[in-house]
C-alpha cells in the first residue's frame, strides 16, 4: 500500500524503528500509535487531518480486518501494521497554520463570519464551561483560564468531546493572531494541552497535541485565515467541509471559532 498524502510533522519520518500498536479500527479509518503519536489512516483527500496519511478507499477493504492492539512499527518511511506494510513516502503537509497580523478590521471580521449564516449553540451545560474559559482569558489571560480549562476539557460525548472541539476552534483563532498584539493569550494552546492530560479521549488528545504544535486541521486553518486575513469573504468551502465532520464535531469547532473571535474583536 502507498499513501497518497501525509500530514505529519517535519522530521517525523525517516527515523529508526519505533514500536507501537493499533489503537482503533473503523470501516474507513485506522488509528495507530507509534512513538507516542497517534497516526490516522483514512481515505478523505480533502480532510487535511494533522498526524494522518491518506490511503485509497480500497485499501480499507483489507485493513478493516486488523484488530485493535495489533502490533505496529514505523521505520524510515514505512509503517507496518499487523501484516500490512504502508509506504508513507508521499507529498507531506505539516498543517502548520502560521501566524499573522490581522489584515481585516474588526467589523469586517464579524461581517465575514455572519455571512456564513451559522446559527448553532451547544447545550448550555457545555456552553457554560466554555464561557468560563473565555471569561478567564478576557480577565486574566492564560493563567486565569487554566482552572476553567480543566473543567471544560473532555466534557461531552464521542471520540472528540464537544467541549474539546470548541476549544480547538478557539485555539485556532488565538494561535493565528500575532502574539505581540494579544500577549495575554500567548501559551493558550500549551495550557489546553496540559489540561487535557488524563482528562479526555485519546483521539481528542491527538488533535490538542497537534494544536499545541501550531498544527490544525486544514479546513479549520483555511476558515480562520480567511476570516482574520485579507480575503474579501470567508472560505465557504472550508466552512461546509467543517460542518460535515462527525455528528456535531464540525459545528462545535465552528462554534469555538465564533467564541474565539469574541476575544479579539
Amino acid at each position: 500500500m502507498k499513501a497518497l498524502k501525509t500530514y505529519l510533522p517535519d522530521g517525523f519520518l525517516g527515523s529508526p524503528r519505533i514500536a507501537g500498536r493499533v489503537h482503533s479500527v473503523f470501516k474507513r479509518a485506522v488509528n495507530a500509535v507509534v512513538g507516542g503519536r497517534m497516526i490516522t489512516l483514512h481515505a478523505d483527500l480533502r480532510a487535511g487531518i494533522p498526524d494522518s496519511a491518506v490511503l485509497r478507499n480500497g485499501d480499507f477493504d483489507v485493513l478493516e480486518v486488523i484488530d485493535a492492539d495489533a502490533p505496529a512499527w514505523l521505520e524510515g518511511f514505512a509503517l507496518k501494521i499487523a501484516d500490512f506494510l504502508i509506504d508513507l513516502n508521499a507529498p507531506n503537509f505539516s498543517n502548520d497554520m502560521g501566524r499573522c497580523n490581522m489584515a481585516a478590521d474588526k467589523a469586517a471580521i464579524l461581517a465575514k463570519f455572519e455571512s456564513l449564516g451559522f446559527d448553532y449553540a451547544m447545550p448550555e451545560v457545555v456552553e457554560s464551561r466554555l464561557r468560563c474559559v473565555i471569561d478567564g482569558l478576557k480577565d486574566g489571560g492564560v493563567e486565569a483560564a487554566r482552572k476553567p480549562l480543566e473543567t471544560a476539557v473532555g466534557f461531552g460525548c464521542g471520540l472528540t468531546p464537544s467541549a474539546d472541539d470548541a476549544l480547538l476552534g478557539i485555539c485556532a483563532v488565538v494561535d493565528f493572531c500575532n502574539r505581540a498584539a494579544f500577549p495575554k493569550f500567548d501559551g493558550f494552546a500549551q495550557a489546553l494541552f496540559s489540561a487535557a492530560q488524563g482528562r479526555t479521549t485519546d483521539v481528542s488528545a491527538k488533535y490538542i497535541r497537534c494544536a499545541a504544535e501550531g498544527r490544525f486541521p486544514e479546513n479549520l486553518a483555511r476558515l480562520v485565515k480567511s476570516l482574520l486575513g485579507s480575503d474579501a469573504a470567508a472560505d465557504e468551502e472550508a466552512f461546509e467541509r467543517l460542518l460535515a465532520v462527525g455528528h456535531t464535531s464540525g459545528k462545535d469547532i465552528v462554534r469555538g471559532v465564533r467564541l474565539g473571535l469574541g476575544l479579539i474583536v
